[in-house]
């Protein structure tokens, strides 16, 4: 009988643990891309340029739900989550649009010099590795109605 009573508390244990694991995970990056194109940025035409917007793809980048500045593109952070960008040795913020666990959106600063760059998440206080991008000096983007970077596109 006492036997009974343990592997429930176990595995209540093993429960809470599991919880406080995931709520302390830094943040962790899979992929960048152009958000109009959808292309990673390693790829041809797949890099981003000053002034454009990129999506980070990835895990603990923000909140459960979705939440999306009340002025896009005005503030360096959203709901405690934030992307620094290094390219060349000059460090800029990324001005943000939206943050979930799984993906943010974010516009790429004016002075943002080209080529090879780092980017890390940091969400509560918590920074993700860095993860390398391109940087052009421009590069067409069209949005397409689905959001896939392919199909019909949106003109405004």
């Amino acid at each position: 009988m006492r036997r009974r009573q343990t592997i429930p508390f176990v595995a209540f244990l093993l429960l809470i643990s599991a919880g406080t694991a995931q709520l302390s995970a830094a943040p962790a990056i899979t992929g960048v891309t152009n958000a109009a194109s959808n292309l990673p940025s390693v790829l041809p035409n797949g890099a981003v340029a000053p002034g454009g917007i990129f999506v980070v793809k990835g895990s603990g980048m923000g909140p459960a739900a979705i939440s999306i500045a009340s002025n896009p593109f005005q503030s360096t952070s959203v709901s405690g989550t934030s992307a620094t960008i290094v390219v060349g040795g000059t460090t800029v913020n990324a001005l943000m649009y939206y943050t979930s666990d799984k993906q943010i959106a974010a516009l790429l600063p004016s002075n943002t010099p080209t080529g090879t760059g780092t980017i890390t998440v940091t969400y509560n206080g918590q920074a993700s590795p860095t993860a390398r991008f391109g940087v052009v000096s421009n590069n067409l983007g069209i949005f397409t109605v689905d959001s896939s970077g392919q199909g019909p596109g949106i003109i405004t």
